[in-house]
């Protein structure tokens, strides 16, 4: 066997054999997140009536995927198109096979999570050889934020795939490399990445213009901006025919009672009703959402309005130091040797277009919203090995050692990716205290909580929880006592970091009193429990006015529910 004609597939092989078992063991250990189970009902009414007026806030192409999942694993999807949240489809509806029904739909997008690490590989392969393929795909395949929302039934992965295809085709076009069909496969992933997510109508664009400076820029001609300009409107027809397939066709073959009207009941195909209104009510709502925002917890304030540092001190606190610091050498070094070709400079110029189009964004909700950058930033990474640097072996050692920090940082928090934090953040026990939101607390914690209970015996908790999953349904022994009440006599508790931080609240002293206590334990770093001690009391006299009589103890009652925070 020609041991350098292997390499790379059993690289790549052993990486895709890592991040699916790192995929799974995630799913597997956290319950559904804030979004999970209305992506899930959402599909599932897409499927049967074709029709989804509960989430029209994302486009329809993940949800198709998550409720397909969820139906060809058993679900029942009774309910599904008027349950808004989806909580009363997923644990009532499909109770006896929740689980089942969340990781297929789960599963559904860590398919998706591998194929981006094969595309990335590739592409990496491709440019800068075996090695450079190698390292992109063991880096991907152990970048904690990709392993988590690999692992999740929402949006965000499919549309980093969808974006990096699109990348890779733009690239071959305007380098003029031979491919095949490049306009009307870019105009396809192009309509897919927009049905999966209404972002790409800023990441496209700002993509395609970086790509196109950047080879304008080296060769010092305008011509390959003529070819994209002539182009446009085939690739754009293309991308309205997909758009137009994702929005408008129904397949009918989940439809109750499809095929028992007769031969001619059998058609699959159809029309769904008002397809329009997707994209007037879907584009409103975002364009209404974008000018308005919401608060937000950033470097330990709660603040609103543009943050145009958000996303890049996100990155650079969610992302392994590892990876960051090849990236940057990666760059540096070849600008040291004038080896910064044309190439790199295409990847970095989008990396920081990705960055721009979303600085005057009001909405900061995490990390996932700029993943794509993510990716640029392995395959700049990766080009660290390729050909024409001096010191190979150097390279290599820093090539490494530079993956070693990368996996040390997801092993820190293993299985629980989505609360990766680096060193600058002081890892996942203090990441809390700058960012919060889905790069923290998306309310996946509910089994580590219950575990947690189970192994100390705990059998009553007061719990102030982030998320439409049940707790119950998880196992964890929910008290009815409102720890917020004056009259309350303290003991544990436990609270989501998103109503520590002031995230939902918009009040960062509401749960103060619980801020200034060390927590007995953080399961798995979003639910934090904390020994309280009593509530100051009011005086006798503020009592008997108020209608409570001395030394009676007033009746359980359970925490105020708070109005669910607005769609992500």
């Amino acid at each position: 066997m020609n041991v350098r004609r292997s390499f790379f597939p059993a690289a790549l092989a052993g990486a895709l054999a890592v991040q699916a078992s790192l995929h799974v063991w995630f799913a597997v250990s956290h319950s559904a997140t804030f979004d999970e189970p209305s992506y899930i009902a959402a599909g599932m009414a897409l499927w049967t009536t074709g029709v989804d007026r509960q989430m029209f806030v994302h486009p329809p192409l993940a949800k198709r995927v998550a409720g397909f999942a969820a139906l060809v694993a058993g679900a029942d999807p009774a309910g599904a198109g008027d349950d808004r949240m989806g909580a009363v489809v997923l644990y009532r509806t499909n109770a006896g096979r929740a689980g089942r029904l969340l990781l297929a739909a789960r599963l559904a997008t860590m398919l998706a999570a591998l194929a981006l690490t094969i595309a990335v590989a590739s592409w990496a392969r491709e440019w800068w050889g075996d090695g450079a393929g190698a390292l992109a795909a063991w880096l991907l395949a152990v970048e904690p934020n990709t392993l988590a929302h690999g692992g999740l039934a929402t949006t965000d992965i499919w549309l980093t795939l969808w974006l990096i295809l699109y990348a890779r085709t733009l690239w071959s076009f305007l380098e003029g490399s031979g491919h095949r069909c490049p306009r009307e496969t870019g105009g396809a992933l192009a309509g897919l990445a927009l049905g999966t997510k209404f972002s790409a109508l800023a990441f496209i664009p700002a993509i395609t213009v970086a790509m196109a400076a950047a080879v304008a820029a080296r060769g010092r001609t305008v011509a390959p901006l003529k070819r994209l300009l002539r182009a446009a409107p085939r690739t754009l027809f293309v991308a309205a025919l997909v758009l137009f397939a994702i929005y408008a066709l129904q397949i009918r073959v989940f439809e109750p009672g499809y095929g028992r009207g007769g031969p001619g009941s059998w058609w699959p195909i159809g029309l769904t009703e008002r397809p329009d209104l997707f994209l007037r009510l879907g584009l409103g709502w975002v364009a209404r959402y974008a000018r308005t925002g919401v608060p937000a917890f950033f470097l330990g304030a709660v603040r609103e309005g543009r943050l145009p540092a958000y996303f890049p001190v996100v990155f650079a606190l969610k992302v392994p130091l590892g990876l960051i610091g090849l990236a940057v050498l990666a760059v540096g070094w070849r600008l040291s040797v004038r080896r910064f070709g044309i190439r790199e400079l295409g990847l970095a110029l989008a990396f920081l277009a990705i960055f721009a189009s979303v600085a005057a964004s009001r909405l900061h909700v995490g990390l996932r919203h700029v993943h794509p950058a993510v990716v640029l930033a392995v395959l700049l990474a990766a080009s660290l090995v390729g050909p024409g640097l001096p010191s190979p072996r150097w390279r290599r050692a820093l090539a490494l050692a530079g993956w070693l920090w990368s996996a040390t940082t997801a092993g820190r928090c293993a299985p629980h990716f989505l609360a990766s934090f680096n060193e600058l953040a002081g890892g996942p026990g203090g990441g809390w205290r700058y960012l919060a939101d889905s790069n923290l607390d998306w309310g996946q914690d509910l089994p580590a909580l219950a575990r947690w209970c189970r192994d100390r015996g705990v059998t009553s908790l007061p719990l102030i929880y982030f998320g439409v999953a049940d707790p119950g349904w998880y196992g964890v022994p929910v008290s009815a006592e409102n720890p917020e009440s004056r009259d309350w006599r303290g003991g544990l508790v436990a609270i989501s970091v998103s109503y520590l931080d002031g995230t939902l609240t918009n009040d960062l002293e509401r749960f103060g009193w619980a801020r200034a206590l060390t927590p007995v334990a953080r399961p798995g770093w979003s639910i934090h429990v904390y020994q309280a001690p009593p509530r100051p009391r009011p005086p006798r006299s503020t009592r008997a006015r108020a209608g409570t009589a001395p030394g009676s103890r007033p009746r359980a009652t359970a925490p105020p529910a708070p109005p669910p925070p607005p769609r992500r």
